[in-house]
């Protein structure tokens, strides 16, 4: 191979004894990139040569400077040395050529040194080997990994271009670096790195490392498919819409993940409704009972991956029956011209509308209810009554009272029998609290004793307060008007209860059980008589299918034998086929059917099951063998023979 340059005259006139004469290279050497193996020439032509020329080597000027070079085979000087023609011609090019080099021309008396410029020659060796791998050790969406391609055993370096799915890649970050494959060896390592953000789109698309080299005349390529871990992609793909409350619903969440998930929980708001383990279809259902704590929630459905965390989100809206927050209380009093204002605190979905009602009468709506100036007109029974739809309606009551004596329930009457005991219940509306109560009978305070027990008051769950008295041994001193005391911080008040004889009813009490023992004992008479008739039906019915089958047996035996001796046969019984009968021939004839189902009917209290036909004795009529009536006593050995 030969480098070609361009030739230039510099020629400068020296004054003084020596030098006179100027040596100048015009054509300088150039620098070359060959192929290892090849053959290269640099040029070198001097105008004016008066000195011996010698090449140098990566500033080593010992290749000699005689035609040939006897110690370099290889090297050789060519062209018209007359000419001032100097070209190093090398053969066989391998990287020990590799280097820079000059054309020296030497000094002599007529002239001084001519040094060309320097030339680079490159060996060029192609890479042997190029492998495309990950730096990073999982490539996650939406975070940044690298993959590094790198180039073995090439001179110079190699240059890369990268491309996804054979478009060039862009909008990433590319570097490149190069060292020796060993320590002095010319040979190198070159890694190009490229820095590509992750995304799942990118899932599945082949990327190629492109390496190209002055020595290939086709690029060699190293691809691999790019797997992205991405984080779990959720849907909630049944999602209702409107909630009832207490009703069941289902919902759905879907997700989708690389690699899969492992493990996807349901949550309302920041409560977790269930863990759930990896799916083959990925699909996570949820039986959700809706409550009205979970109205205006999030119900959220989170999956979980090595690659990250991701969730799919739902606001719950539920509809839900009133439910009282606050009421006013049982009881509310207050001073004649006073304010009052009442307030139910209603919790619904959608909000319940609220009527006030007093005494019956609607007065108002709203949450709050307002007099500015109480009249006694205005004291009752007052109602905050909600509503909404379909839902069940509900309500709160108080008693709107002036402040005074305790108010007592009327009392009715009790009943007693003489040397029985009773029990007085006295009871006090629970607009104040009580701060005693007592009982008198005949003017007389009573105490608890061997005759009375009084007991203190209490309060009961039906906003009551309650007293009362248990009287022992009743007798006639003790009927009579009982009194019942009740004192608070505004006055005392009492009500009067009457104990009275309870008349007997002993005679009317008898005669109701004589006649619930009267109907009991007919209705188990009439269900005696009831199973007896079908115990009778079942006999009835076995007995004819018995008979069935003993007519279809005899059918195919129309005719039997008795015998006492192997010779000595009696005709036993003829089968007549126009009445469909089989009689005995022997008299009276008796119908055998007949006749067996009486056998069957007197040995069933001492035979285990009824009697084989083939083995029959024959049948008795008045505890005689009909068969024998005509035989001798000495023949009641007979056997049927069938």
């Amino acid at each position: 191979m030969k480098i070609s340059g361009r030739s230039s005259v510099n020629i400068r006139v020296e004054n003084g004894r020596n030098g006179q004469y100027l040596q100048t290279i015009v054509v300088q050497p150039k620098s070359a990139q060959i192929l290892f193996g090849e053959t290269v020439t640099l040029e070198c032509t001097v105008f004016n040569q008066f000195g011996n020329v010698a090449w140098c080597k990566d500033g080593h000027c010992t290749m000699g400077r005689e035609r040939p070079l006897y110690f370099l085979p290889r090297y050789e000087i060519v062209g018209d040395k007359s000419a001032g023609i100097n070209s190093l011609k090398i053969l066989n090019v391998s990287l020990d050529d590799d280097g820079i080099y000059q054309c020296q021309i030497g000094r002599t008396v007529e002239a001084l040194e001519a040094l060309s410029d320097f030339a680079n020659l490159t060996v060029l060796v192609p890479p042997n080997k190029v492998d495309l791998n990950y730096v990073s050790p999982a490539v996650i969406s939406d975070k940044e990994f690298q993959m590094n391609c790198i180039a073995y055993n090439s001179r110079p370096s190699t240059t890369f271009l990268w491309k996804f799915d054979s478009a060039p890649v862009v909008n990433v970050t590319i570097t490149k670096s190069e060292e020796a494959m060993q320590t002095n060896s010319k040979l190198l390592k070159t890694i190009s790195t490229i820095t590509i953000k992750a995304n799942i789109n990118q899932h599945g698309k082949e990327i190629t490392c492109e390496v190209t080299h002055p020595a290939l005349n086709i690029p060699i390529t190293a691809s691999s498919t790019i797997a992205v871990d991405y984080q779990p992609v959720v849907k909630l793909i049944l999602s209702p819409s409107k909630l009832k409350e207490n009703e069941i619903y289902w919902f759905e969440c879907m997700a989708e993940s690389r690699p899969a998930i492992t493990q996807l929980v349901w949550k309302v708001g920041d409560s977790i409704l269930d863990r759930m383990s990896p799916t083959e279809d990925g699909k996570y259902p949820l039986k959700l009972i809706a409550t009205r704590e979970m109205h205006d929630k999030n119900l959220t459905c989170i999956a979980l991956n090595s690659a990250g965390v991701s969730q799919a989100t739902i606001a719950l809206t539920v509809y839900y029956s009133p439910k009282f927050r606050s009421v006013p209380q049982p009881y509310t009093l207050i001073n004649i011209g006073d304010a009052l204002s009442l307030t139910c605190d209603v919790d619904a979905n959608p909000h319940a509308g609220i009527l006030w009602f007093k005494d019956g009468t609607i007065v108002g709506g709203g949450k709050s209810y307002q007099i500015p100036d109480v009249t006694e007109h205005d004291f009752g029974l007052y109602a905050c009554v909600a509503s909404l739809g379909q839902f069940t309606k509900i309500f709160a009551t108080t008693k709107v009272l002036a402040p005074g004596p305790p108010r007592l329930f009327d009392m009715p009457s009790v009943l007693a029998s003489l040397r029985s005991m009773a029990v007085l219940k006295c009871h006090v509306e629970k607009d104040t609290e009580p701060t005693d109560a007592y009982w008198m009978f005949n003017n007389v305070t009573l105490s608890s004793n061997m005759k009375y027990d009084t007991v203190s008051l209490r309060d009961t769950s039906d906003n009551r307060y309650e007293t009362s008295l248990m009287i022992r041994h009743i007798n006639k001193q003790d009927l009579g008007q009982y009194e019942c005391y009740v004192t608070n911080q505004y006055g005392t008040s009492f009500k009067r209860v009457r104990l009275q004889k309870r008349d007997s009813y002993i005679f009317i009490q008898t005669g109701i059980y004589g006649a619930i023992v009267m109907l009991l004992s007919v209705l188990f008479f009439l269900l005696y008589l009831y199973c007896k008739h079908a115990t009778k039906s079942d006999r009835k019915r076995a007995t004819i299918k018995r008979m069935r089958k003993v007519q279809t047996w005899l059918k195919s035996k129309p005719s039997m034998w008795i015998h006492s001796a192997p010779h000595e046969k009696i005709p036993l019984t003829v089968y007549d086929e126009k009445s469909g009968v089989t009689r005995t021939t022997l008299g009276p004839a008796v119908d055998i059917v007949e006749c067996y189902v009486s056998l069957t009917k007197n040995l069933r209290n001492t035979a285990s099951k009824p009697l084989p036909i083939a083995t029959m004795p024959f049948c008795y009529e008045d505890d005689i063998e009909q068969i024998y009536e005509t035989a001798d006593e000495d023949q009641r050995g007979w056997q049927i023979d069938v």
